[in-house]
């Protein structure tokens, strides 16, 4: 059928085939903006593997600060959830514990800059066993650049003793951590980093950013299908 026969045999279809075809060229036109789910990632995991040992961070002056690198790939990820393994073995009572993402801004495999605190908790009540606590919560999420470096850095603000995060010898994740680090001055200063030893435990969830959608083509798509269903509607009535 050609385009230029199609205002005469739309008179014969009736009006509720040609409704029918207008909502389709429309509802083809809205799912052009529909986006595309991110594809998950796993940078980091080694919370099922077995603890080794811990590493202490707080102390009553919270200056005992731990580090647990890991890296990107070439691509960006949005940072979604981030995961550590982490006891009171020491009953600390009081202040807050916090997570936080740092880069490595070419300090030579230490913390750079603080990208944010992603967790803030009391310490109060907090377990004496090993557990595994989460945030998926704001200023997540938080954007990754391709091929770099980044830390979970765990410390204390207001505490009266120590905590414990736990560590392991193995784990799994396209940016496995290799490089772990410690302060004794509250980030002022790191030690020589270690990529020997057993990596502290925690999961880093991301997603890729999906690709972008040029605004134009939805919004066009849907004003030509509304203009072209008005015109069927008008030779539907007209007939």
């Amino acid at each position: 059928m050609s385009l230029l026969s199609l205002p005469y045999r739309i008179g014969t279809i009736g009006s509720r085939n040609a409704a029918v075809l207008a909502g389709s060229l429309a509802a083809l036109a809205l799912g052009v903006a529909a986006p595309h789910a991110a594809p998950a990632a796993t940078l980091v995991d080694n919370l099922s593997a077995t603890s080794v040992g811990t590493g202490a961070f707080g102390s009553s002056s919270d200056t005992d600060w731990l580090a647990q690198s890991f890296t990107t790939t070439a691509t960006d990820y949005i940072l979604s959830s981030v995961t550590a393994l982490i006891g009171n073995g020491n009953v600390a009572s009081s202040g807050n514990y916090i997570f936080s993402i740092y880069d490595d801004s070419g300090t030579g495999g230490i913390p750079g800059v603080n990208l944010g605190d992603i967790l803030t908790n009391p310490i109060a009540g907090f377990p004496v066993s090993a557990t595994p606590i989460s945030t998926t919560a704001s200023p997540l999420p938080l954007t990754l650049s391709p091929n770099k470096t980044y830390f979970l850095v765990l410390h204390t603000s207001g505490a009266n003793d120590t905590l414990d995060w736990y560590n392991a010898a193995n784990g799994s994740g396209t940016g496995f951590p290799t490089n772990f680090t410690a302060s004794s001055d509250g980030g002022a200063t790191w030690n020589t980093v270690d990529n020997t030893g057993p990596d502290q435990m925690m999961q880093i969830l991301a997603t890729s950013p999906p690709p972008p959608t040029p605004a134009p083509l939805p919004i066009f798509g849907a004003a030509a299908a509304f203009g072209y269903s008005r015109r069927l509607r008008k030779r539907i009535d007209s007939n």
